[in-house]
């Protein structure tokens, strides 16, 4: 299926399509990448904390400050970083 990422997402970088799973850019491949992941991760941390009460949200400032530091080059870089170094284990 080809979109247009700007006219579907407009300021977003994710979409969920319903039946189909979700759609997601980054500035780069390791953003795209971080992204992905931390949605399934975060997904599963909001049904888990919805299953015992009203989860307490991040403010619009706090969301900004936590993308900040996940999102900026030293936090994709060492993440990146780590990521790789588990995919590929050195070789004996």
């Amino acid at each position: 299926m080809l979109f247009r990422s700007g006219a579907t997402l407009g300021d977003r970088s994710i979409a969920l399509m319903k039946r189909h799973g979700c759609v997601v850019v980054g500035a780069s491949l390791q953003e795209a990448v971080m992204k992905a992941v931390y949605l399934q991760v975060n997904a599963k941390l909001q049904m888990q904390a919805m299953q015992i009460g009203t989860p307490d949200y991040l403010t619009p400032k706090e969301i900004e400050a936590s993308a900040k530091t996940q999102l900026g080059p030293l936090g994709l870089e060492r993440t990146w970083e780590a990521w790789c170094r588990r995919a590929m284990p050195p070789s004996s």
